[in-house]
């Protein structure tokens, strides 16, 4: 198996990290295989707010996510966020999936580089919304859309195989 797919198909969602740091040469790589991602009419909708502040992981950011606690032990945080006016207007009904593209391709970056990273969805929930875009005094038309949490692995989680061949159509359902 060559190793994109072993990435792929290994890659799970971390919730126990250790103390270490990341180092900044791997948060570039996050940052620019999110924005490899694939956008429609190549708008680039995302924008990053990098998150290593001990008291925002710690204790503002479990406050306003409940599905987020595992940010009291990371040592990184990334707020993938969105325009919603992208620079092509044609793509302005697009930027929830392209910014879903960008979220994974950094999952997948942080785990081909040995570091644990889990997705927290912030958008479209109305309670979570508010909060972060307050916190994060993001502008009117940048919408966030998940938190990814970033660390180095302290759990060893099993193998699984999640294909399910009936869940697979040819041709209609």
């Amino acid at each position: 198996m060559n190793e994109t797919l072993r990435t792929i198909l290994t890659r799970r969602s971390v919730r126990a990290f250790k103390s270490d740091e990341i180092d900044q040469h791997s948060v570039e790589m996050i940052l620019r295989a999110g924005m490899a991602a694939p956008s429609a009419y190549n708008a680039q909708p995302w924008h990053f707010i990098v998150i290593n502040d001990r008291k925002a992981l710690s204790e503002d950011i479990p406050q306003m996510h409940p599905y987020a606690q595992m940010a009291k032990q990371a040592p990184l945080a990334i707020l993938v966020c969105s325009s919603t006016l992208p620079p092509k207007p044609q793509a302005n009904a697009y930027w929830q999936q392209d910014s879903a593209a960008c979220c994974e391709n950094m999952l997948l970056a942080a785990h081909s580089l040995g570091i644990g990273g889990v997705w927290t969805g912030v958008y479209p929930n109305p309670l979570r919304l508010p909060l972060f875009k307050e916190y994060f005094k993001l502008p009117q038309d940048i919408e966030p859309i998940a938190l990814l949490i970033f660390g180095i692995p302290d759990q060893n989680l099993p193998k699984t195989d999640r294909f399910h061949p009936e869940k697979i159509h040819h041709g209609t359902w």
